[in-house]
């Protein structure tokens, strides 16, 4: 992955956790700053303020929003120092220069802020100070810095055409990317995941081998098999194979923590399939999936409780006190008292499961694949601080934009907080940074079941996380993208959500030529 625009320090982000160090011995911030190749705003105000938003003037309209306020603010509200310098100092991140901008301040009098300075830099840095001119917002007002003394309500900034029309975000020296792929290893004739007339279905090794790593599905031992990777890596040396364990049963949390009998059974299931693929064609192994989605199943959304969490009612109501009782048919915050009683278990399965096979296999890398207290996937209750963990797999529920705030550095210089407007999962990512987990093993996955209008396009989830700098990246495709038509069959009868095979195969291509012409221009 070698770069010269990156460049590593310790963030700041460390405060968003607590003090103590994560678990596993990681020291907490990130090792990853943010390279600038993109223009900024930079803005200073009098003092800390929560509800100012900057917009892009198009045709005289308020156009893209630019920045929020309300971000930083959440970011450093609860610091020692909330007004420090550095809270009253923004950096914007921008697609590319305005040539002019409104900025609006909401509320009353005694959310007054007095702008004291406001310029573009370029992405080395230079800076480009405002021209006056006149408002071209209705009750807009031009404001000549450093005077402006009033609550700001659509003032005005203009910049010089010929300086802002090459002010552009140079996609050529974001960080570079690894493309992954998710697939099911092994024959598939299920006849509502392959089309008629094609009873068996089997990934190939060229299809895997197109493909900077892959997180094939590993149920059971032998499912990935030796073979499968012999020929992968022979086709393409550097691919990485990351496979996803994955654990016999539902519920085995609760067996792992009061079973001595069924802990060495989960424990040894795992370390079979690792066996059998062989430690010399892993990169790194997952624990699970989609955690904790696929484990606590039953645990909400359902009219009874599951077997599982029946079988452990009596310890339940021995250790809390409580009668075992089920809230039918609502979120699985209905159940909060189980849920609360299981939390430290679940985090001690991981946890456990991590310390054997470190114990075993001390220089394979161990990655996390749970979703993040408050990512709003309603299945998440840790931080990523909590975890033992070498890496983290995230996902997402959705492509929200949000504004999050993070390390940055003119390369030779030194790094500064920055604020950019990106989707949801930025969020995600930097706490799982600041936790203390290696950018280098940040994994993330998209969705490429469905397609544009309804789903974000494929490339474009992919861009949005080399902008926020993850190394790692692997859509989910519906299995009918990686299959071969067979010969006189062009693929167009086939339908998945309504939508032919062609078009989601296509989005599969389109993200490996995407690959391709990253690689060409890096």
């Amino acid at each position: 992955m070698g770069n010269s625009a990156w460049v590593f320090a310790f963030s700041c982000l460390s405060c968003l956790l607590a003090c103590a160090e994560p678990a596993g011995g990681r020291k907490p911030g990130s090792d990853f700053v943010l390279p600038v190749t993109f223009p900024m705003l930079e803005i200073e105000v009098e003092h800390p303020i929560d509800n100012l938003k900057v917009w892009r003037v198009d045709e005289g309209k308020r156009g893209r929003l630019l920045f929020d306020s309300l971000a930083w603010w959440r970011r450093w509200k609860d610091s020692t120092d909330p007004d420090s310098p550095r809270h009253r100092l923004w950096r914007i991140r921008l697609g590319e220069a305005p040539e002019r901008i409104a900025i609006y301040q909401e509320g009353g009098k005694d959310a007054e802020g007095t702008v004291k300075s406001l310029r573009l830099l370029t992405s080395s840095g230079d800076p480009i100070e405002p021209i006056p001119t006149r408002p071209h917002l209705e009750g807009g007002r031009v404001c000549s810095l450093p005077m402006q003394t009033h609550p700001l309500n659509h003032f005005e900034f203009a910049f010089p055409k010929d300086v802002v029309a090459h002010g552009k975000d140079d996609e050529s020296r974001w960080p570079p990317i690894r493309i992954g792929l998710y697939y099911i290893p092994y024959a598939v004739s299920d006849p509502s995941m392959v089309p008629p007339g094609y009873p068996v279905y089997q990934v190939k090794p060229e299809f895997v081998a197109q493909y900077d790593w892959s997180i094939p599905q590993a149920n059971t031992p032998g499912m990935v098999t030796r073979d499968l990777y012999l020929k992968v890596k022979a086709l393409n040396p550097e691919h990485r194979c990351v496979p996803r364990l994955f654990y016999p049963y539902t519920g085995c949390h609760l067996d792992f923590h009061y079973d001595p009998e069924a802990r060495a059974k989960i424990v040894q299931h795992v370390v079979d399939t690792i066996e059998k693929i062989g430690l010399d064609l892993l990169h790194a192994v997952t624990l699970s999936e989609e955690e904790n989605g696929n484990l606590v199943r039953g645990l909400y959304w359902t009219d009874a409780p599951p077997d599982w969490a029946k079988k452990y009612s009596g310890r339940f109501e021995e250790e809390t006190g409580q009668k075992f009782t089920w809230a039918t048919r609502q979120h699985i915050y209905g159940n909060r008292e189980f849920l609360e009683w299981m939390k430290p278990k679940i985090l001690g399965f991981y946890n456990g499961l991590y310390d054997e096979l470190k114990k075993r296999y001390p220089k394979l890398p161990v990655l996390q694949y749970v979703a993040l207290n408050n990512d709003g996937s309603g299945i998440s209750w840790h931080e990523p601080g909590d975890f033992k963990a070498d890496g983290w797999v995230l996902w997402t529920f959705w492509n929200q934009q949000e504004g999050v705030v993070l390390q940055a550095a003119i390369p030779g210089k030194q790094p500064f907080d920055l604020w950019m407007l990106e989707d949801k999962i930025a969020q995600s990512v930097e706490r799982v940074r600041a936790s203390g987990v290696p950018n280098a093993e940040i994994y993330h996955c998209g969705f490429a079941h469905v397609l544009p209008p309804d789903g974000l396009d494929a490339v474009v989830q992919i861009r949005c996380q080399r902008r926020m700098g993850i190394p790692n990246s692997f859509l989910f495709y519906p299995l009918w993208a990686m299959m071969d038509p067979k010969p006189g069959d062009d693929g167009s009868s086939w339908k998945q959500g309504g939508r032919p095979w062609t078009e989601h195969r296509e989005a599969l291509q389109r993200v490996l030529r995407y690959r391709d012409e990253m690689l060409k221009n890096k």
